[in-house]
C-alpha cells in the first residue's frame, strides 16, 4: 500500500472552512506545455492571467478532465491531482491520512488534464469523496488541482482583481523591488517558512488549500501567554466527516527579521497525526487570509515569498 498524507478540514459555522493539505508522497506526471498563444506580457517576460473565484475562502479555477470543463480548488499544499469520484474504477489503494482515522482512495489514471498552460496526459491521480467541500463553496467541484507542474513559476495573487499571474520563476521583476523578501524551503511539496510570533521563531507552512491560518495545539499551549483568545469558535470536519471544536486566537506582532507581517487571527487545531504520520513538524499554516493581507507572490524556483510590509 502507499500511503498519502492529505488532511481536509471542513468549517461548518458561517466563519467560513479550511482544507489545508500536507502531502508526503510524490505522484509523478507526465507534463506537457501548451502553445502559449494567449499570454499577456508582463515586465517584458510572458505570463499567464487566470481568473478566480473565492468560495468558502478558498481559491476555484476552471480546468478540463478528459473533455468536462469544471470548477476545482487550487491547492499548492497537495502533491497531485484529487478528483472528486469516490467510486471510481481504481487501479491500485492509496490511504489519506487525515486529523482523524485513514481513509482509503483510489488511485485513477486520467487521460488528459488541461488547466493554464499545462497540458498532462495519462496523468495519476487519486479519486476522493469531495461532497462535503461542495457543500461548504455552493460550488461543484471536479476536483482538486495540486502542485505538480508549477515548480519551475513564480505565482503572484490579486485577490482585489480575483485573478493570479503565472511567469517563469528565477527571474527579476519590477514589482520585486517594492517587496520584502521571505525564504522559504520545501518539505515535501509544502513550502515552508520561519517567522517570529510574539518574539518566538516558528515554521509555518504556506498553503493556497487553506482558507483560514492555522497554529498547532501544542504551541498555542506552550506560548499561551503571548496569545489572545478570540470570542469566536469553529467547527472541523476531518477527512472521516468527523466534528470537533477549535477556538481561536490572535498574535499582536508577526515578522520576518525587521518586516511586519499580516496575520490577524489563527484557528488553533491538533496537528499531532500530522506529524506522527509523516514526519512534518510544523506549528501551524498560513492560508488565503495570509496570502491575501500581504500580498503575496511565490517564487518556486528561487524559493523565495515575496511580500508587502506593513
Amino acid at each position: 500500500m502507499k500511503w498519502t498524507t492529505i488532511i481536509f478540514m471542513a468549517l461548518m459555522m458561517p466563519v467560513g472552512w479550511a482544507q489545508p493539505s500536507f502531502p508526503v508522497l510524490y505522484t509523478h506526471t507526465e507534463i506537457e506545455y501548451a502553445e502559449r498563444s494567449t499570454v499577456n506580457p508582463v515586465d517584458d517576460f510572458a505570463a499567464i492571467h487566470i481568473p478566480f473565484e473565492l468560495s468558502g475562502g478558498l481559491i476555484i479555477v476552471k480546468g478540463v478532465i478528459d473533455g468536462e470543463q469544471g470548477q476545482f480548488v487550487f491547492d499548492t499544499g497537495s502533491p497531485s491531482m484529487l478528483v472528486n469520484k469516490p467510486l471510481a474504477g481504481g487501479v491500485s489503494n492509496s490511504y489519506i491520512i487525515g486529523l482523524g482515522r485513514a481513509k482509503e482512495v483510489q488511485k485513477i489514471k486520467i487521460n488528459e488534464f488541461s488547466w493554464a498552460f499545462r497540458r498532462a496526459r495519462s496523468m495519476n491521480a487519486y479519486a476522493i469523496d469531495l461532497k462535503h467541500i461542495e457543500q461548504m463553496t455552493q460550488e461543484k467541484l471536479l476536483g482538486v488541482i495540486g502542485s505538480d507542474g508549477l515548480w519551475s513559476t513564480e505565482i503572484v495573487f490579486d485577490f482585489d482583481k480575483k485573478e493570479m499571474a503565472l511567469r517563469p520563476g528565477g527571474d527579476n521583476y519590477a514589482d520585486h523591488g517594492e517587496k520584502i523578501q521571505l525564504p522559504f524551503h520545501m518539505v515535501g511539496h509544502l513550502a515552508v517558512v520561519t517567522i517570529q510570533v510574539n518574539g518566538k521563531r516558528l515554521r509555518f507552512g504556506i498553503d493556497t488549500g487553506a482558507s483560514v491560518n492555522v497554529i498547532h495545539k501544542r504551541t498555542a499551549k506552550a506560548l499561551q501567554s503571548s496569545f489572545q483568545t478570540l470570542p469566536k469558535e469553529i467547527l472541523i470536519q476531518d477527512v472521516n466527516n468527523k466534528v470537533t471544536r477549535a477556538k481561536c486566537v490572535s498574535a499582536e506582532n508577526i515578522s520576518y527579521q525587521e518586516a511586519q507581517l499580516s496575520a490577524t487571527s489563527f484557528c488553533v487545531v491538533d496537528l499531532d497525526s500530522l506529524h506522527d504520520s509523516s514526519n512534518i513538524n510544523l506549528d501551524g499554516l498560513l492560508g488565503i487570509p495570509f496570502l491575501r493581507q500581504n500580498n503575496v507572490s511565490i517564487d518556486f524556483e528561487k524559493k523565495i515569498i515575496y511580500f508587502s510590509g506593513n
